[in-house]
């Protein structure tokens, strides 16, 4: 009754508390609203601040939380009085049985004894009476009777007590059967207990509350979950608030041990950037750290999501857009484990209250903070346990990102992809459509159209139906599948086109196939557009699709395994489309029950870098199971198998041994797998303990791409030998990336989630009990049994308690009480042994934040270093700027004999090195000159004394951006050319004079522009000078030295002697650096037209950058060439709607190949018919123009960014790396001869630039 009455009394309290909170939520918004109408009003601050005073009372209500947990408080302890009332129950029960079985074997006798006396009687009274006379006496018979008598009253006696005993036995095990009853009643109200105090807790954090802090406050708050819920997010755990500030260096959030050995924090740094920081068990904390800071007193929601020793940190502006993504990668080890239910965990806002003591001390954080969440539960900042100061509100944010990325539409929306890097869409691909909508028509896809033959593929739904619509030039085909999917449900499509046959799948049902009768079977033709949710070309395809617009939610579009988003680089337009749906749960575990049929999970292709880890959590009751299979291809010899053996823990990578855990896998909890592979071993880890290790060589290669993942299982026809799953797998991490089982490529015999049949999501902690198994009472009065073996169950209260309805579990242990001795419950506690140290190398802080695989895979830092080298020589010629230097050498020696030695360096195939000649304005004075250049990067040396020119040409080629040791000797007529002391050969020129006669002046990198200066030599020039040929040298010359005397250039000055001379560093090389830090203009105006040629050099840093755009004012003609994912694209764009895309692949092998930290060239060529793409030394790529493309770009070029980016490549970043040699040159006639062509300027013309190329 007691019990009933704290239920009831927690159930009323529990409706006022809700409505206090409804009316207190009232009462807040009508003050925020009376707030926002003064602050319109422009009223005086002193005049708010009582309101708002008002408000943060109204916040405070602790003490119905208080009444609440008093309420629990009450019901527990009258648990505790109906607890102590258990053991008496059981002695009654033990003297009951006690008593039956010692009276039992007295009164067996007495019955047998009283059974032989009256069969004795029996026999003597028919004895008797054969004997006696028939008229005798009966006086005789009379002792014998009233001897019958007594026995048959004992007999009598003794049944009645047996009556009584087996009474009192049935009354004993009623109060027995009462016992038991009475536990399960306890549950009962225990379970309903928690699901009040759990909706409590829920009312209290759905109340949106911001808190302002200083830097004496600090908070520490409830945890949202109970222990089970927690030890399910072990190794995934993810820690996210709201906050704003003007001040730098101050802790955000806390959640992890007392002790800090396991922890995540999110903080603020002395510069104001935001820091996430975990640490999984290895005392090596891993951090990311956000490029700018966030002190700008506005609101920001940051992230920190941490998927086994991985992490993530997101942070969001106002408009919840991503400012900045970063990601850490497994550094550190294969420890996963974070527990957030151990009773030393602890969960702190703001700061550190004095009721908590960390090892480290970290300083408050001031400013406000609202919208505290830990793993997705939202956290209420009253809802704490102790606190510091803490006493000031502040309104919420309004950042909410409380929804699941899609395409949500109503009708009217659309969406528009881009078909480039998509050719399979042509002949043979797979497509996959998730989505729900409650409308019975629209349109799901749709592209093609657009030419006679109306070739296009089509996805809608018609009368609730799917139906698939397809043209390859022979005629419509169509398939329409019978299932209804306008009930408002999730639904899977997914369609396979190989070659002519088209393969159709709804969710779980059978496939479905057609045919096409075009043997090519190719939809060719139309514009670059993918259309979702509503077809707006206005070709000939209108006519065969819908009209109707599709209105509901398409959660995943996948091609080839390509997702279509808003954030992917297909994505070009969109409008009246939300970019998310309505909230759903990611599908984190799911569950094998067949054990007759193959089952398995599918998913995207993966790629692993090392050092790389991969973690998840399974439980199974049988003894063999594989977790993850993943190879190449049907390449097995590179395939990584993840398994269980005789319930031991195996890892199969390569031809390598097999990885075996030597600890035994439980078959009724939770195991936490985790595998980790650095560049020296493997290392195997069981519940976060070292289990297994393997020491192998370094691998040259890094990296390797899995592009068949399996869990769980594979199909039969891909192998028979792997041993299928059967249980549960859940938070399957692949190096970083946590697999969403709702967003897979197939599901095979799988089901979601995992139910309680033999095992039990909620029992994922070895500590844990199972259902409770009550023994039977049996008393058998000819099997007596002995009080030594009576055994009674008892509950064990606590958190872990687990409350099931199955009532068998033979393999789950119960506490047992003996009846002699009742020991006080203790929950067992695992006993870990091993430990390990893994040392994680310091990350480079300079990166990439839009991704963690591009920025690794790039050969330079993004950053480069600020360490130029040592000074190595002088440089000429950066960008093709005009430099040189020039030195006067007397020696009297020098027209009959000399030597000349330099070293040079550089990667350009023409240049002039030195030359010295005389001026010849008067005929009768001779061409001699001295001189040595490059010449399709070899290298050339001539001299004429006058009576003939000499030449010489090296044997290799000298452009390789190396240096190169020259050594030229003359004497007389003859001389000889040595590079890297290799003998080239020599020369004899013709005619007998053997002194050379020059002004004496030597000129190095280029000679002087002036006009006067080369007509006088134009006949010693045209050996070395040509139209086509620039003779500014670019690159760097060293140790020059003429007849043995060095020759020195002065950098400081630009003078007739050193002109445009730059020291050389050895971390240096000729080229523009764009940072991206700014938009960087070459031309103002500048029109391509019809015909044109680009060509330039670029070394990138990025693997995604915008390197040139050539603009419109009317924003309708563009020209874009950039890096896309590795690729190499050029996209032309005619009156905003005529799209062509050329594109560059590069070797499947090696995709950041051009960000590799070489030197790359670009050529593209557009004619009349044509558009061509010509990279490096690779075939051209090219593309066939049906229209005359005339491109009237009049707006700026723009080199590296452009700030307002159109649809078409808004999300591409901005390009960071080198940029050199480029040419732009327009035609404005169908000649190419010198007056037709416009040449746009140089990029040293671009003023603020840095005009070198660091190499590191």
């Amino acid at each position: 009754k007691n019990i009933i009455d704290t239920v009831n009394e927690l159930d009323s309290t529990s409706t006022e508390l809700i409505r206090n909170l409804t009316a207190t939520q009232e009462h807040i918004s009508q003050q925020r609203q009376r707030i926002e109408k003064l602050e319109k009003e422009k009223l005086d601050q002193s005049f708010l601040s009582p309101i708002d005073t008002q408000i943060k009372l109204n916040l405070n209500d602790e003490q119905r939380l208080d009444r609440l947990s008093r309420s629990v408080l009450t019901c527990q302890r009258s648990l505790s009085t109906s607890e102590k009332l258990l053991p008496a129950y059981k002695l009654r029960i033990d003297e009951l049985k006690l008593t039956a079985d010692n009276l039992e074997p007295h009164s067996k006798r007495m019955y047998d004894e009283s059974q032989a006396k009256t069969n004795e009687f029996a026999r003597l009274r028919e004895k008797i009476l054969a004997e006696k006379p028939m008229n005798a006496s009966t006086l005789s018979d009379r002792p014998l009777q009233m001897e019958f008598a007594d026995i048959t009253d004992g007999i009598q006696r003794m049944q009645r007590w047996q009556i009584d005993t087996d009474q009192q036995l049935s009354g004993a095990k009623y109060s027995y059967d009462q016992t038991i009853n009475l536990q399960e009643s306890i549950v009962d109200i225990i379970a309903d207990i928690r699901r009040l105090v759990d909706e409590s807790r829920s009312i209290v954090s759905s109340v949106r509350v911001g808190a302002q802090f200083n830097r004496t406050s600090g908070v520490n708050l409830h945890k949202p979950y109970s222990k089970s819920q927690a030890n399910l997010n072990k190794q995934h755990s993810k820690l996210a608030l709201s906050f704003r500030t003007t001040e730098p260096d101050g802790l955000l959030a806390y959640a992890g041990s007392e002790n800090e050995d396991r922890y995540m924090t999110l903080r603020l740094n002395p510069e104001g950037q935001v820091e996430f920081t975990y640490d999984v068990g290895q005392q090596r904390p891993t951090s990311i750290v956000t490029t700018r800071s966030f002190t700008d007193n506005q609101w920001y929601d940051v992230t920190g999501e941490r998927i086994g020793s991985h992490g993530q940190l997101t942070v969001v502006d106002v408009n919840g857009k991503d400012v900045f993504v970063g990601v850490s990668d497994a550094e550190n080890g294969g420890q996963s484990i974070l527990d957030l239910s151990d009773e030393q965990s602890v969960f702190l806002i703001g700061g550190i209250p004095s009721q908590v003591t960390l090892k480290r001390t970290y300083p408050s954080f001031a400013g406000s903070i609202s919208n505290v969440r830990l793993d997705d539960h939202s956290v209420s900042l009253w809802n704490f346990q102790s606190a510091m100061n803490y006493n000031q509100g502040t309104i919420p944010s309004v950042i909410h990102r409380e929804s699941v990325p899609g395409f949500s539409m109503k009708g009217d929306g659309y969406a528009i992809f881009s078909k480039r890097r998509l050719r399979r869409l042509e002949h043979s691909f797979s497509l996959t459509i998730i989505f729900k909508t409650h409308a019975p028509n629209g349109l799901l896809l749709a592209y093609g159209g657009g030419d006679i033959e109306k070739r296009f593929f089509a996805v809608q739904i018609i009368d609730s139906h799917p139906e698939i619509l397809m043209n390859t030039g022979s005629g419509l085909v169509s398939l329409r599948l019978e299932d209804n999917v306008h009930d408002n449900q999730v639904h899977r499509l997914q369609i396979k086109k190989q070659d002519t046959e088209l393969i159709v799948q709804l969710d779980n049902q059978l496939s479905e196939s057609i045919y096409d009768r075009d043997e090519e079977s190719r939809i060719e033709g139309g514009n670059d557009n993918i259309y979702v949710g509503k077809y707006l070309g206005q070709d000939s395809l209108r006519d065969a699709i819908t009209s109707r617009g599709f209105s509901g939610c398409i959660q995943s579009i996948m091609i080839d395994r390509i997702e279509l988003s808003f954030k992917s680089e297909h994505y070009k337009r969109s409008e009246n489309v939300e970019t998310s749906c309505a909230i759903e749960q990611i599908l984190r575990t799911v569950q094998f029950n067949y054990l007759d049929q193959e089952g398995y999970v599918e998913t995207m292709e993966k790629n692993l870098t090392i050092p790389w880890a991969v973690t998840t959590r399974f439980q199974s009751n049988q003894p063999s199971g594989t977790l993850l299979y993943m190879n190449n291809g049907h390449e097995n010899i590179n395939e990584l198998i993840i398994y269980f053996e005789k319930n031991h823990l195996m890892v199969k990578h390569k031809d390598l041994p097999v990885i075996q855990c030597e600890t035994t896998l439980s078959t009724n909890w939770w195991n936490y797998v985790s595998v980790y592979r650095d560049v020296q071993s493997y290392r195997l880890y069981l519940n976060d303990t070292e289990c297994g290790k393997l020491d192998i060589e370094a691998d040259s290669n890094d990296w390797q791409l899995y592009k068949t993942v399996f869990i769980g299982g594979v199909p039969q026809t891909h192998s028979t030998q792997v041993q299928r799953l059967i249980g549960c797998i859940g938070d399957v991490n692949i190096d970083g990336s946590l697999i969403n089982f709702n967003n897979v490529v197939k599901l095979k015999n799988v089901e979601q989630n995992c139910q309680t049949n033999g095992f039990s999501s909620n029992n994922n902690n070895n500590n844990l009990k199972g259902p409770i198994v009550y023994p039977p009472f049996i008393y058998n009065a000819s099997e007596p049994v002995s009080s030594e073996n009576v055994q009674l169950k008892f509950l064990e209260f606590n958190d872990d308690f687990d409350i099931s309805s199955s009532t068998t579990a033979p393999n789950v242990p119960s506490i047992d009480l003996e009846m002699n001795n009742i020991p006080e419950s203790q929950p067992a506690k695992p006993v870990e042994t091993a430990t390990s140290t893994v040392i994680i190398e310091d990350e480079d802080e300079d990166e990439d934040d839009y991704s963690s695989r591009s920025r690794r895979s790039c050969q330079l830092p993004m950053t480069p270093s600020n360490d130029r080298g040592k000074d190595v020589g002088y440089r000429f010629g950066d960008d093709h700027r005009e430099s040189r230097g020039q030195v006067i050498v007397t020696h009297s020696s020098l027209n009959t004999a000399m030597n000349i030695s330099f070293k040079f360096r550089t990667r350009f195939i023409h240049g002039l090195l030195f030359y010295s000649g005389r001026d010849v304005s008067d005929s009768s004075v001779s061409n001699e000159f001295i001189a040595a250049w490059l010449h399709k990067g070899h290298l050339v040396f001539a001299f004429d004394c006058g009576s003939g020119k000499g030449e010489i040409e090296g044997i290799n080629r000298v452009n390789d951006d190396q240096w190169h040791q020259v050594d030229i000797v003359r004497n007389g007529n003859n001389a000889s050319l040595y590079i890297d002391s290799q003998s080239q050969g020599f020369i004899i020129p013709p005619g007998t004079k053997s002194t050379l006669d020059t002004d004496e002046i030597y000129h190095f990198g280029n000679i002087p522009s002036d006009e006067i200066f080369q007509s006088n030599r134009r006949r010693q020039l045209h050996h070395f000078k040509t139209r086509h040929h620039n003779l500014q040298f670019q690159g760097c010359l060293s140790t020059i030295q003429i007849n043995n005397q060095p020759v020195a250039f002065d950098t400081t000055v630009n003078e007739k002697s050193s002109y445009n001379i730059k020291t050389c560093y050895e971390n240096e090389e000729s080229g523009m650096f764009l940072d991206g830090q700014r938009e960087l203009i070459l031309e103002n105006s500048f029109r391509l037209g019809q015909r044109f040629n680009i060509s330039f050099q670029f070394k990138s840093r990025v693997k995604s950058g915008l390197i040139l755009a050539a603009t419109n004012t009317n924003e309708d003609h563009y020209l874009f060439i950039y890096l896309d994912k590795g690729n190499i694209v050029v996209t032309l764009l005619q009156n905003n709607i005529d799209e062509i895309h050329v594109v560059h692949w590069p070797n499947d092998n090696n995709d950041n190949e051009m960000c590799n930290g070489q030197w790359h060239s670009i050529h593209v060529q557009k004619d009349l018919t044509f558009i061509r793409l010509h990279v490096d030394q690779y075939d051209v790529d090219e593309e066939l123009l049906l229209n005359d493309y005339d491109l009237n770009t009049n707006g700026p070029l723009y080199i590296g960014k452009m700030n307002k980016l159109p649809p078409i490549v808004d999300d591409i970043p901005v390009y960071v790396g080198c940029i050199t040699n480029m040419k732009i040159i327009a035609f404005d006639n169908d000649n190419d001869d010198h007056s037709s062509m416009r040449h746009a300027k140089a990029l040293h013309s671009i003023d603020g630039i840095q005009h070198t190329c660091p190499t590191n």
